[in-house]
């Protein structure tokens, strides 16, 4: 079989096999022992509850071993698994670990903003910028529901075999949407702060602005409107997780056919952060690219040296530091005179219309390559 890459070579890469299914499976086996060694440290050493003393008085930590496997160190036993099957399968050089000791100022705003996730401010954010709308809740949805109507849905009673499956489906469906939304032009002042990256650094998947409405109401209120069971939603934190943080990873691998239906990989992630507006921006949405095959919007081709970021004339000169809150708020004015400009209240920020994908008229050369360009509605 060839490995020739039409798309890739049309895009000026080099005409490699990235075709690693290997590479997936090293990484999930890499998340799985690191997992299995923290709960079986956790259940071994841990006490179920902690007691200190402090200036006097005692306090109290219960349900210890349940914080010690809940979301947040999770979240953090995951990040480090990724860092680390990076480490086994891009090696040192390529390793965003070393890329942050030496100081690369794109990775410091993505240290930044994940640190500002793992104490919650992002969250305190998004209430002020959102004006409390930011404490939507898809639990109080289907409370409300239920109590109004006497209807119940769930899957939170199905065994969890098959409640995971049903509920991930739903979820990367649900995702491929506020995907979409976020590089619409109104929104796109909100997302751009995520694409403004300028190489992927693992951590470049929690540079997220934290006014980011759209995944609050497109994904996170109506799937816990069908209310998963706790294990399950456990269960696909940790999944949607790892593929957040691998596919924002330095690991040189398209998955093979895993990477093409199942799971998005880290080069076909970096077509989507492609920088070369010319060739459009935006497709690759979602975690799972059979949704973005049935949308039309799947397109292979990615390769390492491939430059990602934000076009010239949508740079909006970003810090790319520590001190990241001068690009939150001018993006978040941005995105605001978007939205004023709709009312007419006032103009739009950006002129420009943010180029996508359109198919190729017919006859038009190198039909297989990038396609061309027109305006986002």
């Amino acid at each position: 079989m060839s490995t020739h890459n039409p798309t890739t070579a049309a895009a000026g890469g080099p005409d490699k096999n990235y075709n690693s299914v290997s590479a997936f499976f090293v990484a999930v086996a890499v998340m799985a022992v690191l997992y299995a060694g923290w709960w079986f440290i956790v259940k071994t050493l841990a006490p179920h509850s902690l007691h200190l003393e402090f200036a006097g008085k005692e306090i109290v930590f219960a349900d210890f071993q349940k914080k010690l496997l809940g979301g947040l160190v999770l979240g953090l036993v995951t990040a480090v698994a990724v860092f680390l099957a990076e480490y086994l399968l891009a090696g040192w050089r390529e390793s965003s670990i070393r890329h942050l000791m030496f100081g690369a100022k794109s990775a410091w705003s993505d240290v930044v903003m994940f640190l500002l996730d793992q104490v919650r401010l992002t969250k305190v954010i998004l209430v002020v910028f959102t004006l409390g709308i930011g404490l939507a809740s898809g639990e109080w949805l289907h409370r409300f529901v239920v109590q109004h109507t006497g209807v119940e849905f769930g899957v939170g009673s199905w065994p969890v075999w098959i409640q995971l499956p049903v509920v991930y489906l739903i979820y990367t469906y649900l995702d491929f949407w506020t995907h979409r939304v976020g590089h619409m032009k109104t929104f796109w002042p909100i997302h751009r702060f995520h694409h403004a990256a300028k190489d992927f650094y693992i951590l470049t998947a929690v540079r997220v602005h934290p006014a980011d409405l759209s995944s609050l109401f497109i994904l996170a209120v109506p799937l816990m409107f069908i209310a998963p069971s706790a294990e399950t939603l456990f269960l696909l934190f940790a999944v949607q997780s790892f593929v957040r943080l691998s596919i924002h990873s330095r690991i040189q691998s398209n998955w093979g056919w895993i990477g093409r239906w199942l799971v998005q990989s880290p080069l076909d992630h970096r077509m989507h952060h492609i920088r070369d507006m010319s060739n459009g921006q935006g497709e690759n949405y979602s975690l799972m690219p059979l949704w973005d095959r049935l949308h039309n919007t799947w397109r292979p081709g990615g390769y390492p040296e491939l430059e990602i970021g934000v076009d010239d004339k949508d740079d909006r000169s970003y810090r790319h530091g520590a001190w990241v809150m001068p690009d939150v708020v001018r993006d978040y004015v941005d995105f605001l005179r978007n939205v004023g400009a709709k009312f007419g209240l006032c103009e739009t920020f950006y002129p420009p219309e943010i180029p996508t994908r359109t198919k190729p008229s017919a006859g038009a050369p190198n039909a297989s390559g990038p396609a061309t360009l027109q305006k986002a509605s």
